[in-house]
Protein backbone atom coordinates (compact mmCIF):
# COMPACT_ATOMS: atom_id res chain seq x y z
CA UNK A 1 0.00 0.00 0.00
CA UNK A 2 1.21 3.82 -0.87
CA UNK A 3 0.67 6.60 0.93
CA UNK A 4 1.84 9.13 -1.72
CA UNK A 5 2.21 10.03 -5.16
CA UNK A 6 4.15 10.98 -7.79
CA UNK A 7 3.06 13.69 -10.29
CA UNK A 8 4.95 14.21 -13.76
CA UNK A 9 3.20 16.75 -15.85
CA UNK A 10 3.64 17.28 -19.48
CA UNK A 11 5.02 20.38 -20.73
CA UNK A 12 2.79 23.42 -21.29
CA UNK A 13 3.00 24.70 -24.46
CA UNK A 14 2.49 28.59 -23.51
CA UNK A 15 5.51 28.82 -20.83
CA UNK A 16 8.70 29.50 -22.67
CA UNK A 17 9.99 27.34 -19.62
CA UNK A 18 8.37 24.23 -20.57
CA UNK A 19 10.14 24.45 -23.83
CA UNK A 20 13.44 25.00 -22.40
CA UNK A 21 13.18 22.27 -19.92
CA UNK A 22 12.21 19.95 -22.72
CA UNK A 23 14.71 20.56 -25.08
CA UNK A 24 17.70 20.00 -22.57
CA UNK A 25 16.26 17.29 -20.99
CA UNK A 26 14.66 15.62 -24.39
CA UNK A 27 11.77 14.95 -22.31
CA UNK A 28 7.69 16.26 -22.76
CA UNK A 29 7.67 16.20 -19.21
CA UNK A 30 8.72 19.37 -18.04
CA UNK A 31 7.70 19.36 -14.10
CA UNK A 32 6.89 17.30 -10.81
CA UNK A 33 4.73 17.27 -7.84
CA UNK A 34 4.33 14.83 -4.75
CA UNK A 35 1.39 14.34 -2.93
CA UNK A 36 0.85 13.41 -0.08
CA UNK A 37 -2.01 13.73 2.94
CA UNK A 38 -4.11 15.30 -0.11
CA UNK A 39 -1.79 18.09 -0.67
CA UNK A 40 0.74 18.87 -3.22
CA UNK A 41 4.23 19.64 -2.87
CA UNK A 42 7.34 20.87 -5.96
CA UNK A 43 10.49 22.74 -6.32
CA UNK A 44 9.16 25.26 -8.00
CA UNK A 45 12.06 28.40 -10.08
CA UNK A 46 9.17 30.79 -10.06
CA UNK A 47 8.65 30.55 -6.67
CA UNK A 48 12.35 29.57 -5.99
CA UNK A 49 11.52 26.61 -3.07
CA UNK A 50 10.22 23.48 -2.20
CA UNK A 51 6.53 24.79 -0.60
CA UNK A 52 3.11 23.57 -1.49
CA UNK A 53 2.04 23.86 -4.78
CA UNK A 54 -1.04 25.33 -5.83
CA UNK A 55 -3.01 22.11 -6.99
CA UNK A 56 -5.52 24.62 -9.24
CA UNK A 57 -3.19 26.05 -11.26
CA UNK A 58 -2.67 22.23 -12.93
CA UNK A 59 -5.95 21.24 -13.46
CA UNK A 60 -5.70 21.05 -17.32
CA UNK A 61 -2.31 19.12 -17.33
CA UNK A 62 -1.49 16.30 -18.30
CA UNK A 63 0.68 13.74 -16.51
CA UNK A 64 1.66 10.50 -15.19
CA UNK A 65 1.14 9.38 -11.99
CA UNK A 66 3.38 7.09 -9.67
CA UNK A 67 1.92 5.77 -6.69
CA UNK A 68 4.99 5.17 -4.05
CA UNK A 69 5.80 4.79 -0.71
CA UNK A 70 6.71 8.44 0.06
CA UNK A 71 8.72 9.25 3.51
CA UNK A 72 6.41 12.70 4.68
CA UNK A 73 9.42 13.41 7.39
CA UNK A 74 11.78 13.17 4.88
CA UNK A 75 9.66 15.12 2.40
CA UNK A 76 8.83 17.73 5.38
CA UNK A 77 12.58 18.45 6.61
CA UNK A 78 12.77 19.46 2.34
CA UNK A 79 10.61 22.56 2.95
CA UNK A 80 11.39 25.99 2.72
CA UNK A 81 14.74 24.55 0.83
CA UNK A 82 16.08 26.39 -2.10
CA UNK A 83 15.71 26.23 -6.12
CA UNK A 84 18.28 23.92 -7.70
CA UNK A 85 19.54 26.41 -10.35
CA UNK A 86 23.37 25.10 -10.19
CA UNK A 87 21.33 21.61 -10.59
CA UNK A 88 19.23 22.83 -13.90
CA UNK A 89 22.21 24.93 -15.80
CA UNK A 90 24.18 21.77 -14.93
CA UNK A 91 22.25 19.70 -17.88
CA UNK A 92 23.33 22.23 -20.01
CA UNK A 93 26.82 21.84 -19.51
CA UNK A 94 26.28 17.84 -18.24
CA UNK A 95 24.48 16.04 -16.71
CA UNK A 96 26.70 14.75 -13.53
CA UNK A 97 28.23 18.32 -13.60
CA UNK A 98 26.40 19.63 -10.52
CA UNK A 99 27.15 16.64 -8.58
CA UNK A 100 29.09 18.06 -5.59
CA UNK A 101 27.20 21.45 -5.18
CA UNK A 102 25.57 20.83 -1.99
CA UNK A 103 22.59 18.82 -3.49
CA UNK A 104 20.93 18.10 -0.09
CA UNK A 105 20.18 22.14 0.42
CA UNK A 106 18.71 23.13 -3.12
CA UNK A 107 16.08 20.99 -5.06
CA UNK A 108 14.57 21.30 -8.89
CA UNK A 109 11.22 19.49 -9.23
CA UNK A 110 12.63 16.15 -10.37
CA UNK A 111 15.26 15.63 -7.74
CA UNK A 112 12.31 16.56 -5.25
CA UNK A 113 10.78 13.70 -6.65
CA UNK A 114 13.40 11.28 -6.95
CA UNK A 115 14.05 11.63 -3.31
CA UNK A 116 10.35 11.37 -2.30
CA UNK A 117 10.16 7.88 -4.15
CA UNK A 118 13.77 6.88 -3.35
CA UNK A 119 14.54 8.21 -0.12
CA UNK A 120 17.97 9.59 -1.96
CA UNK A 121 19.11 12.01 -3.52
CA UNK A 122 20.12 11.58 -7.34
CA UNK A 123 23.80 10.99 -8.03
CA UNK A 124 23.47 13.24 -10.87
CA UNK A 125 20.94 15.32 -12.92
CA UNK A 126 17.42 13.62 -13.12
CA UNK A 127 14.51 14.04 -15.51
CA UNK A 128 11.27 13.47 -15.68
CA UNK A 129 11.64 10.67 -18.03
CA UNK A 130 14.21 9.25 -16.02
CA UNK A 131 11.57 9.02 -13.04
CA UNK A 132 8.93 7.27 -14.91
CA UNK A 133 12.14 4.29 -16.16
CA UNK A 134 12.51 4.22 -12.05
CA UNK A 135 9.04 3.62 -11.07
CA UNK A 136 9.02 1.00 -14.21
CA UNK A 137 12.70 -0.89 -12.81
CA UNK A 138 10.83 -0.71 -9.30
CA UNK A 139 7.38 -2.01 -10.53
CA UNK A 140 5.68 0.68 -9.21
CA UNK A 141 1.94 1.69 -10.82
CA UNK A 142 1.88 4.54 -13.09
CA UNK A 143 -0.78 6.13 -15.27
CA UNK A 144 -1.85 8.55 -17.39
CA UNK A 145 -4.46 10.91 -16.76
CA UNK A 146 -5.41 14.58 -16.44
CA UNK A 147 -4.21 16.23 -12.95
CA UNK A 148 -7.36 17.86 -12.56
CA UNK A 149 -8.83 13.66 -12.36
CA UNK A 150 -6.76 13.16 -9.69
CA UNK A 151 -7.86 15.84 -7.05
Amino acid sequence: MTNGQIVLFEMKPSRGTSWLIAAVTRSMITHAAVGVSGKWFDASESRGDVAEMDADLHTDRMCYVIDADVNQLDLFKQLGKKYDWTGVFGWLLCRYWHKACGKDQRFYCFEFAYRAMTGNSPEGAVSGKDLVELAHDYEMPVRYIRFGDLL
